[in-house]
């Protein structure tokens, strides 16, 4: 009696409880598909190997991501809508097909070509649908890098604030790429976040929509049934393939690793190339990237092969064994139908139809649930790209939080323009102290020259100055009150920075050039100060050359307007085209224009001739006043500094002195130095001389007779 009950609550629920089971067996076939890697090992092995990441936090991530903007949820929800629609677009052409192979097999002729020009009208919204898809995921991933990008530059390089960020940033202990997490990682998570809605969204559509179809097709045979048995081989045969599944995640974030070495050891290639041409060391470095390229080539070939097994597998449970449990199901219905009734024409067209639109389904059916297994390894590679620009974001924003130069409670201001170094330790940020404590404190026209050993701590001092070092107590720096007019500190390195722009840019750098109001009669007695006028020279030779050029080739009248009115606006190399001493010329320019209070010189005349060196130092303080900060080896520039602070090593202790600088009394010291250590050379050489001649007279067992002529043999030869 209760079978009987069961029976007829079934029939009376059948649509329903039909399509809860389809949904539960996709979910469970979904669920199944992916959770894992399918292999086998301990949870020590596996933390060890792929970070943790809950799903939460990257749950909030995705969000995060998608709503930085209100475009990005609009344009998803247009992807969904156009979906939706292609899905059901999919179905009707399904049945078209049907009934197009069985008016084909009937010969009726009329009817088939009226369902074939629907077919093609039906095309058309369906190619438009699929060209607006395609668009709309490209679309989204540039809005979705685009957003990222921003994000994170205005963290990595920040308008306001903290200066110091990029410094901080490539001493870190975690993070050893941020050129890649920028670019190829945020291009990689784009990609991938901008697929992962029509991966997952689309097969769940077809399925849900082709098991709907189905058990529309004959209500009255069991064929839903049948289909919600192909459920359960899917289900069964999909837990098969979890065995052969990769971890994509740790797959992906060890690629991207050994991706991102290969292109550091690359650079440092580049960067360099002019001390490894010197110094011949192209083997030694040729091994480095061989062995970094075999590492990579090592994990790609396994990496291969692990998708090749899994691949396999996939291919054969989607494609041939999904496919034939559906042909099965397809033909089973004919088959029984066909023993109890008579086989007319009619019959054999309601077969062919029911037959081509039930296998086009189930094979839709088959694909897409292999597509939303195979969308496990783009979610697996989605969380890999998501972890490595958590990890990048947290550190800059643990950076940004830290308490910076400007906040620090061992920095103060005052009104009077001075520099104060009250017992302030040098401590690098690995924690090792070059200086116990440094003392000393200069006003605005006390020039200060900085002397010592090298590794004595020199531009260390610099670097706390600067803010890029912290202030340890119980030290204490004053420095000046910021100027809006004139900047407090600038610093000039010994080999400066130079971007790949205009020679204006280059002159008024770090200021843009849309903030600068400088002329080009002022740029160019910039340049005559420091003998550089030619590079305008050959600036406005390159502009008049292209307009020749295009002139004679009848260039278009836009290419004419976009090339620069001014040689200063020329876009040239600036690195790579100047000597060391013409880049060094060249930021002294830069000190010129930017006129500051106190400007920081770490050795950067060391490649200039010291004539001009000493007509720059004098045009600086003489006609600009402003206050130097020298390191510099060249006696000649003494006479331009009043106080020095010299760095002296001992026992590996170093120590510190300051004091009121007189160049005169310095340089007659210096050269009286000079001359005793050349006269203590000169008695050393002699001293050694006579050893060796004494030694050599001693160690002589040859007879006096011999080297000398008696006076007996002399009468003789007379």
């Amino acid at each position: 009696m209760k079978p009987r009950r069961l029976l007829k609550h079934y029939r009376n629920h059948r649509d329903l409880i039909l399509r809860s089971s389809y949904v539960i067996v996709l979910a469970l076939s979904v669920v199944e598909g992916g959770g894992g890697d399918g292999k086998k090992k301990t949870k020590k092995t596996s933390s060890a190997a792929t970070p943790k990441l809950s799903w939460k936090k990257y749950l909030q991530f995705i969000s995060d991501t998608i709503c930085i903007d209100r475009k990005t949820p609009i344009l998803l929800g247009s992807q969904v809508l156009l979906l939706i629609i292609r899905a059901v677009i999919s179905l009707k052409i399904a049945s078209l097909d049907g009934k197009l192979v069985a008016n084909l097999v009937s010969s009726k002729f009329n009817k088939f070509l009226k369902l074939l020009v629907l077919w093609m009208v039906i095309g058309i919204p369906a190619s438009f649908i699929n060209s607006s898809l395609n668009f709309l995921q490209h679309y989204i991933k540039l809005i979705i890098r685009n957003n990222l990008t921003n994000k994170l530059i205005n963290k990595y390089l920040p308008v306001s604030g903290d200066n110091t960020t990029i410094y901080k940033l490539m001493n870190s202990a975690q993070i050893h790429d941020p050129n890649q997490r920028v670019t190829t990682n945020i291009e990689q998570l784009s990609d991938s976040l901008a697929k992962i809605f029509p991966q997952l969204l689309k097969p769940s559509l077809d399925v849900l929509l082709c098991a709907y179809q189905l058990s529309k097709t004959a209500p009255n045979s069991n064929t839903a049934e049948g289909v919600l048995i192909l459920g359960l081989v899917v289900h069964f045969t999909t837990i098969l393939l979890k065995k052969f599944q990769p971890n994509f995640t740790r797959l992906s974030i060890q690629s991207n690793d050994l991706e991102n070495n290969f292109h550091i050891y690359h650079s440092k290639v580049i960067e360099n190339n002019e001390q490894l041409a010197l110094s011949k060391s192209y083997n030694l470095e040729l091994n480095v990237l061989d062995k970094a390229f075999f590492e990579l080539a090592l994990f790609k070939r396994l990496e291969f092969r692990r998708f090749a097994v899994y691949d396999t597998m996939m291919t054969f449970i989607v494609k041939y064994t999904w496919g034939a449990a559906g042909l099965l199901l397809c033909s089973l219905p004919i088959f029984v139908q066909s023993q109890f009734k008579e086989i007319n024409d009619h019959l054999i067209n309601e077969f062919t139809s029911s037959f081509i639109t039930n296998r086009r389904l189930l094979l839709t059916g088959s694909d897409s649930l292999g597509k939303i297994i195979q969308s496990k390894k783009n979610l697996q590679n989605l969380r890999g790209y998501v972890m490595k620009t958590l990890e990048f974001e947290e550190e800059l924003n643990e950076i940004n939080a830290s308490q910076t130069v400007v906040k620090s409670e061992n920095i103060t201001y005052n009104d009077t323009e001075e520099i104060i170094f009250d017992n302030v330790p040098l401590v690098t940020p690995s924690g090792q102290t070059l200086v116990q404590n440094l003392s000393f404190h200069i006003k605005k026209g006390d020039h200060l020259l900085i002397i010592g050993p090298n590794g004595a701590g020199k531009s260390s001092f610099f670097r706390i100055l600067g803010g890029l070092w912290p202030v340890v107590p119980p030290g204490k720096l004053g420095i000046p009150n910021e100027d809006p007019v004139r900047k407090n500190f600038f610093y000039l390195p010994q080999k400066p920075y130079f971007t790949i722009g205009t020679l204006k840019e280059q002159i008024v750098y770090p200021d843009s050039v849309e903030g600068c109001e400088v002329t080009d009669e002022e740029l160019y007695k910039l340049l005559e100060l420091t003998k550089l006028e030619y590079l305008a020279t050959d600036c406005e030779e390159l502009l008049q050359h292209d307009i020749d050029t295009l002139t004679a080739d009848h260039g278009k009248p836009d290419e004419l307007r976009q090339l620069p009115m001014s040689p200063f606006d020329y876009v040239r190399n600036w690195s790579d085209l100047l000597s060391i001493g013409e880049q060094q010329r060249l930021a002294l320019c830069r000190l010129y224009y930017q006129r500051p209070k106190f400007a920081i010189l770490d050795e950067c005349t060391s490649s200039i001739s010291a004539d001009l060196e000493q007509d720059c130092y004098k045009y600086a303080i003489e006609e600009l006043g402003i206050t130097v900060l020298s390191v510099c080896h060249r006696t000649t520039l003494w006479k331009f500094h009043s106080h020095l602070l010299q760095f002296k090593v001992k026992d590996n202790i170093t120590t510190t002195s300051f004091h009121k600088f007189s160049p005169e009394e310095r340089l007659l010291k210096h050269e009286e130095l000079v001359l005793l250590d050349s006269k203590l050379a000169e008695k050393q050489e002699l001293e050694q001389r006579l050893k060796f001649l004494e030694q050599s007279t001693k160690s002589r067992p040859r007879n006096r007779s011999i080297l000398y002529i008696s006076d007996d043999e002399d009468e003789e030869i007379d």
